[in-house]
């Protein structure tokens, strides 16, 4: 660049001296008219030539611009590196015919001889002793690289994917199509660092006669390559695993801000080694670990494992049966028990054993073990295309366990086998109802000792309890009763529906505090006052008997509040472009206990009544929220959470640079309002592989906040329309961070009316955007 900002300089005052100059005295000396044959090397000569396994021989073309007579010219080959001359051999001319304007300089090479992957620099000079055969206009001499090509080779899929670095395997070893072909190997990438989700199927080739191996289409649509060093392993989990060496390669991304984007192994990124930064092959499961920087100059994206994993054939085994009533045989006499197999479509039949009463987990062990080694009689069922089948079998009455397994290609498959428990009441017997019964209480009636901790109006006590032995599943569902109602009435739901696709189901221990005591008691904390709240259980027993209870019970009314921070409802604001349009959220402040110690705030960028924790500081003026949340604070701060699907899309907080700050808010020391905000925070949308962009945005101290009116109606805005979103696809997102939220046993709750599709149960990971700088 400063040499072309001189000659621009130069030029202007050549210029400038022309228009003021006679030209007279311009003196101008004519260039020397090239003479002789004019030999030289044409300028679009290849700089890189790509030496596959059976190529020996590198043609260059030599040009001349006097063409009348024949001509031969002396030239000097040679290697770069002195120890790779015996490799090549080198012409010491190159002979015109005359009229030609072309000549081809041939070089041989013994490329059994080049290591696969190495590159040779070679240079080539056409010898002028005369010095009027070259040309000054045309270059003389020629620098090339020669590269020992990698040929790229496909792999195939084995039965067992564990043996795939093993050398010594037969025809035997490989899955083969319904064809008898081999079936190629591809593999699934899953993207943890610096993008996130799954690539499937990506082609997955083998350098030949290495251990080198590369992905393409990967990550910003590059290849991807890798090395197992078989001579080197590490620990991992107590097993010895060979190490996965990530040599250094450009991602295909190029960052705005930052240029290319590179990936390295973490051992050679930190020069810690890898057994500080364990990058291996998990035989085991057919699975590649690489541990992987992504980094420019002035840091990292993301520092991890990533997972390369051996596509395998899934086939369709599973296998499912269900005690499906009883059949009497004409005699009036002999019942029967209809079990009902299904199965999958490439079961080719399934074997099962019927034991009477409810095995423990050693008892179905020894019985699985047992159909295996064949030391037990089994009942066989060949599989029809209708993919189920009910058979009959004649039982007393009583509890009873089937275990059976498919078999496919004449082998038995134990990882899918299953097992399954019911009760057969035979004829003359009534199958024992459900008894399980469910109340709310006020927790200063049920447990007194607790009521400063959970007041009456924001808590409620319940009990689910049974004077059965033989309970078998609850399943919870608590929520306000308007909302229970709107699912009932105008979307239709049964109550069984709702408590299925939206309630929780006790764990074993919380079970069997019902089987063996008789009750379970427990609260539910952080609801509205003065509001009313139901309670839907369903509940199986061993019989497969179910029962559906409901109690209803409203919490008292709030304290008065007593202190000095205005509580209630306030709308901020914010007009950047970064959403393409204005946003705005309606959020509550509120006291849990009628004093501004224990504040907390209501629909925050989230307006299913989500309430997070808040910290009022009088002596900074602050309000603080650290992304702790009422019902998930086993799990510390959700900021960066994925909190609900919108219309098939996540949805969740970007509080800050990197997602997981606190979030501020600035009150004003006259008024004692939430006047302003002093950090960034967002509400984001997800799909499952990357961010999309955000519904909403709210600078530090550009966003307005006011006190609005407190009404009943505090709710997040959705200004934004979703198809303003920014887009940001997988391919240029930054790095990711996972984390995953279930539903609180103890705060269970139902999207608002009309609000939600659906609450997910599994949450994908998203993306933060914050760069780490190091000194790199």
């Amino acid at each position: 660049m400063k040499n072309f900002k001189y000659i621009l300089g130069l030029v202007a005052l050549t210029l400038g001296f022309l228009l003021v100059s006679c030209s007279d005295d311009i003196k101008y000396d004519p260039a020397v008219k090239p003479e002789g044959a004019q030999v030289y090397f044409s300028n679009e000569a290849p700089t890189t030539f790509d030496a596959s396994a059976n190529t020996d021989k590198l043609v260059i073309d030599v040009l001349r611009v006097d063409t009348q007579e024949a001509l031969t010219l002396n030239v000097i080959g040679a290697t770069v590196n002195e120890e790779d001359a015996s490799l090549f051999t080198f012409p010491t001319t190159v002979k015109f015919a005359a009229g030609a304007d072309k000549a081809s300089y041939t070089i041989s090479f013994n490329r059994s001889q080049m290591v696969d992957g190495q590159s040779y620099p070679i240079t080539v000079n056409i010898l002028d002793l005369e010095g009027n055969i070259t040309t000054p206009y045309g270059s003389s001499a020629l620098s090339i690289t020669v590269n020992a090509a990698l040929e790229w080779i496909d792999q195939y899929m084995l039965v067992d994917p564990s043996k795939f670095l093993d050398d010594n395997l037969t025809e035997a070893d490989y899955q083969l199509d319904e064809n008898g072909n081999k079936i190629v190997q591809t593999v699934t990438y899953t993207y943890v660092q610096m993008w996130s989700g799954d690539d499937e199927n990506l082609t997955f080739k083998r350098a030949k006669g290495t251990n080198r191996f590369r992905v393409s289409n990967w990550g910003g649509g590059t290849d991807f390559e890798f090395i197992v060093d078989k001579n080197q392993t590490v620990t991992v989990n107590g097993k010895q695993c060979y190490v996965v060496i990530v040599p250094d390669q450009f991602t295909g991304y190029t960052h705005s801000s930052y240029g290319d984007v590179y990936v390295v192994d973490s051992a050679n990124y930190t020069g810690e080694g890898y057994n500080a930064w364990p990058s291996y092959f998990d035989a085991e499961n057919g699975r590649f670990v690489p541990n992987v920087t992504f980094y420019v100059s002035a840091g990292y994206f993301g520092m991890g494992e990533e997972y390369c994993t051996l596509d395998i054939i899934k086939y369709d085994l599973d296998i499912n049966v269900q005690y499906n009533g009883m059949f009497v045989e004409a005699d009036n006499v002999t019942a029967s028990a209809l079990l009902e197999f299904t199965y999958g479509a490439d079961v080719q039949s399934l074997d099962y054993v019927i034991a009477e009463g409810t095995l423990t987990d050693e008892e179905l062990a020894a019985k699985l073990q047992a159909i295996l080694d064949g030391t037990i009689e089994v009942s066989t069922l060949e599989p029809n295309e209708t993919l189920s089948e009910i058979v009959k079998a004649k039982l007393e009455a009583g509890f009873y366990t089937i275990v059976a397994l498919p078999k496919k290609d004449d082998a038995y498959q134990p990882d899918y086998a299953i097992s399954y428990n019911f009760y057969f009441p035979g004829l003359n017997s009534s199958v024992p109802d459900c008894d399980v019964n469910a109340k709310l209480y006020y927790v200063s009636d049920k447990l007194p000792s607790y009521s400063s901790q959970f007041p009456d109006y924001s808590s409620l006590a319940f009990v689910i309890s049974s004077e059965s032995k033989d309970v078998k599943t609850v399943t919870t569902l608590m929520a306000d009763k308007e909302t229970f109602d709107y699912y009932l009435t105008s979307k239709g739901y049964t109550l069984e529906e709702l408590v299925a696709e939206y309630g929780t189901a006790f764990t074993a221990n919380e079970l069997a505090e019902i089987t063996t005591g008789g009750t379970y008691l427990d609260v539910y904390t952080g609801l509205d006052a003065s509001t009313e709240y139901e309670l839907a259980v369903v509940a199986t027993n061993s019989y497969g008997k179910a029962v559906t209870v409901f109690d209803v019970k409203a919490t008292k009314e709030a304290p008065a509040y007593s202190g000095e921070l205005v509580i209630g409802n306030y709308t901020i604001t914010d007009t950047v472009s970064l959403t393409g349009g204005t946003s705005e959220q309606t959020f509550t402040v509120l006291s849990k206990d009628g004093t501004d110690s224990n504040i907390s705030i209501k629909n925050l960028a989230n307006d299913d009544d989500f309430e997070w924790y808040a910290t009022y500081d009088k002596s900074q003026n602050t309000v603080t929220l650290d992304g702790m949340a009422y019902g998930y604070e086993s799990y510390g701060s959700i900021f960066l959470y994925t909190l609900y699907t919108l219309s098939g899309y996540s949805a969740g907080y970007l509080a800050g640079n990197s997602g997981t700050e606190p979030i501020v808010f600035g009150v004003d020391p006259s008024t004692h309002q939430i006047s302003n905000l002093q950090t960034d925070y967002a509400l984001f949308a997800a799909d499952a592989t990357s961010i999309l962009g955000y519904f909403q945005y709210f600078g530090a101290g550009v966003a307005t906040i006011v006190k609005s009116q407190d009404t009943n109606a505090a709710k997040t805005s959705l200004s934004v329309p979703f198809s303003s979103v920014n887009k940001l696809s997988k391919k240029n997102a930054k790095a990711a961070v996972v984390k995953t939220i279930g539903k609180n046993y103890l705060k269970v709750k139902l999207p608002k009316a009309g609000t939600l599709s659906k609450q997910s149960k599994t949450y994908e990971k998203i993306l933060k955007s914050n760069l780490v700088l190091n000194s790199k």
